[in-house]
Formats: structure tokens, sequence, C-alpha cells
């Protein structure tokens, strides 16, 4: 289908450009008035954007959109799905109302994408603004049929990470002003007060006490060395902005060995596993079939190796109670409600009941650890800083000695 080239004026007095799939101008300028658009030229080919109109992108590739913004696409999605709404319409109701130039530019290269008949699967992945976990289930949505059950899910999904995501941020908002005013007295300590207090310590022939005599001689360091301070510090910055994702990785395996850290991520992978098996257990998918998919959208996370391991044993004739548990991957409360599910022969039913119950967990879990890392985090900060301050009064009243 041929691209059409526009500029128009928009609702609001603006003027616009982009482009437009259509089989003829006559059906392009149809399309522009869809939008309420002013159509002021339009010619078949790609648009020439002015370079003050353009959707500007550092670094290269458009940058992913962040999780609010790709939890806001789905759920409107899902609105849009709900209400029987075509694939293509919902699309363009969000190119249409999308704020922000990437997120416009995205969603403008979506519908074009689907207009010219590409899955939105397909779509999502060539646009690299949304996650590849999300796009994988897509794609599992749009074979099996099932793309509106799909898209509620993840649309729950995202917003029960995004509400876990701010309860972190605002347990943590406190801790990191006490950090922050922390590093500010170390500064003042470091580059005021050490410099002002270790002389006269040392025209006195007394030496100074431990803690004052390392913080001036850091603050030595730092001045006298500046140049190379520097340079140590942007490689480090760029050495773990390069290898972030082999850092996290690593962050995240160890994390699997903290106490409630460990039980959290195991819950929530639980729950995810869970509740994609249902999903595509009700698409129509057999449990066989369900676990192939399932194992594909972990190809990149450790259970990706176990649980190719549990098809095959379910292939072989196991029991996924029994695959499960011999390979230790589940919460217990979702192996639990698996057998209990096969047992029964209802294990569709279980393990949606599974997922549900593994939310309201991780929420029990999450608030758990915060509730024993922020005063933790507050008390190790306050006990350091006073230990500084603490350190310094004691060199101060060992002046007033010298003095006397």
């Amino acid at each position: 289908m041929p691209v059409f080239a526009y500029s128009a004026i928009d609702r609001s007095g603006n003027l616009t450009y982009g482009e437009v799939l259509a089989a003829s101008e006559a059906e392009a300028l149809k399309d522009l008035q869809a939008r309420m658009l002013r159509p002021v030229t339009i010619a078949e080919g790609k648009a020439d954007i002015p370079w003050y109109a353009r959707d500007l992108s550092f670094g290269g590739a458009r940058k992913q959109l962040s999780l609010k913004v790709q939890a806001e696409f789905f759920d409107a999605l899902s609105t849009m799905l709900s209400a029987k709404v075509p694939l293509i319409k919902a699309i363009e109701f969000q190119r249409d109302r999308a704020s922000g130039a990437s997120y416009r530019s995205v969603t403008r290269s979506i519908a074009m994408g689907v207009s010219a008949g590409d899955t939105l699967a397909e779509t999502l992945r060539s646009s690299d603004a949304f996650e590849d976990r999300f796009v994988r289930l897509i794609d599992v949505g749009e074979r099996a049929n099932r793309l509106e059950m799909v898209v509620s899910a993840l649309s729950g999904s995202l917003k029960a990470e995004l509400q876990r995501q701010r309860t972190m941020r605002q347990a943590l908002v406190y801790p990191m002003i006490l950090l922050a005013m922390s590093l500010a007295v170390l500064g003042m300590l470091v580059f005021f007060l050490a410099p002002t207090l270790v002389p006269v310590f040392t025209a006195a022939n007394v030496p100074a006490p431990t803690i004052l005599a390392g913080l001036h001689w850091m603050g030595d360091f730092l001045l006298t060395h500046f140049e190379t301070v520097s340079v140590v510090f942007l490689a480090v910055t760029g050495f773990l902005f390069l290898a972030r994702a082999p850092l996290k990785a690593f962050g995240k395996q160890l994390a699997e060995h903290v106490p409630l850290l460990g039980q959290l991520i195991r819950a929530q992978r639980s729950q995810t596993f869970c509740q994609n098996v249902s999903l595509l257990l009700e698409s129509g998918d057999d449990l066989v079939a369900a676990l192939s998919v399932t194992e594909e959208l972990y190809s990149n996370e450790p259970w990706y190796e176990p649980l190719q391991t549990v098809r095959q044993k379910v292939t072989a004739g196991s029991t996924l109670t029994e695959a499960l548990a011999a390979e230790k991957l589940l919460d217990p409360i979702a192996q639990s409600l698996v057998g209990l599910g096969e047992e029964t022969d209802k294990l569709k039913d279980m393990l949606k009941q599974a997922a549900v119950t593994l939310n309201d967990r991780n929420s029990d879990l999450l608030n758990q650890l915060l509730r024993l890392l922020t005063p933790a985090l507050t008390l190790t900060i306050g006990l350091s800083v006073a230990f500084l301050i603490f350190s310094t009064i004691s060199a101060i009243l060992d002046l007033n000695d010298l003095a006397s």
C-alpha cells in the first residue's frame, strides 16, 4: 500500500507533518479528515520532515518507552479491544491522542505497520520501544487468537508492577534524603573542617585523631589528584553503563539468595509462570504446547533450562507437579495449587488462582521487606554520620585540652 507524506493543520492550529498509508490520494485525504486534520500538502512518498519538526533521537536507535508509558499503551489497548474496537482503530486512536514526541513516533510507526498487514507483535518488536517480554506475550496472544485476553492480563500485570515500584520509591525517599544530607556533611568535614583542625595539631606537635587525619588525607588526595579521580570516575561509570545488562543479571542472581528478597523474586516468577500457562491453556493449547511457548518467554532468564527439563519430563509422561517439584522452581503456594489442579482435573483454574494468590502474596512480601529495609538503611546511615560527627567533636575537645 502506498505511503503519502502530508503537512496539515491540527485542531490547535499548529502545523504538523507525517505519513499515512492509503490506497490512493483521495483515501489519504479522507484519513486526514477523519483525524480532524486540515491538509496543506500531500504527495506520495516518504515525508521530508523539516529538522525542527523531527523527533530527535540521541544515541542512534529509538529509546525504549518508559514502563509507565508502556503500561498506558496496553491499558488503553485492552479497554478498546474489550469494547470490540478493531485493532487498527485502537492503535490509531492512541496515535492521535499520544503525548510526547517519542510516544507519537512509536504509535505512528505501529499504526503504519498494522495497516500494512504486519502483526502487532512484529510492529512492536521493530519499534524497539517495548520490552521483549511484552512483545513475546503479544506474539503468543496473536498466534492463539486470544489477543484481547493476553493484552488484558498484560495490562493488569503491568499495573501491579508499577504499583510495586511506586511503593519501593516511596519507602526509599527518606533514606535517600538522609543519604544526600550525610554526603553533604561528609563533604563539609573533608573539605572545610578537617583542613582547619589538622594544622593546629601539627603545630602543637601532637598527632591528629585517626578519623580526622583520614578525612584530611581524603580531601587532600581528591584535590591533588582531581584529574585522575575524574578520569577513573568516568571510566567506572562508562563500564557500569556498558556492562549494565550482565551486572543486572548478576545482581538478580545474588538477590535470590537474600532471605526475603529471594522469596519475592521466586514468587514473582511463579506468578508470571502460572499466569502465562493458564492463558495458553485457555487459548486451547495442550499442556506440552503451553510449556513450550512459556519456555520461550524465559529465554533470557535463569528459568529457561529448568523449564526445558520440565517440558521434557511432562512430554515423557510425568505430571506437571512432579516435574516442577524436581526442579524446585515454584513458590510452595503455587506448587500446592498446581498439584490440586492436576488431582481435580482443574489445572487451568488452579493456575489462574495461583497467579491471583501470588500477586497478593507478592504485595505482602514487598511491604514486609520494605518495613525492614527502610529502618535498617536509616539506622545505618544515621549511625555513620553520628560516628563522624562524634569523632570531630572529640577532636575539637582535644584542641581545648591542648589550649589548656
